[in-house]
């Protein structure tokens, strides 16, 4: 089995598959990883993981709620932008 080494220093978020997958990545976490986002569901393979539904469920109350939406959002050198109606 091959490891996976994450050196990227300004990684925030790790997005797995499974907890086969997981097991892949070298441990431990480097200290920037603030979630891991497992893409079957299961929140228990590490503390910082949660489920991708919950993730979406998240999403979905801050899109409901205009008072808790960031007003921009810049993740490192890519700004997401809306596309033109």
């Amino acid at each position: 089995m091959f490891r996976i080494s994450l050196n990227i220093p300004a990684t925030k978020v790790l997005s797995v598959a499974n907890r086969e997958y997981f097991k892949r990545v070298e441990s431990p976490l480097p200290p920037g990883i603030e979630v891991v986002i497992n893409f079957d569901g299961e929140a228990s393979i590490h503390p910082k993981a949660i489920g991708f539904r919950s993730v979406l469920e998240e999403g979905r109350k801050l899109a409901r709620n205009p008072a808790r939406r960031p007003s921009r959002i810049t993740w490192g050198a890519w700004t997401p932008r809306r596309a033109p109606s």
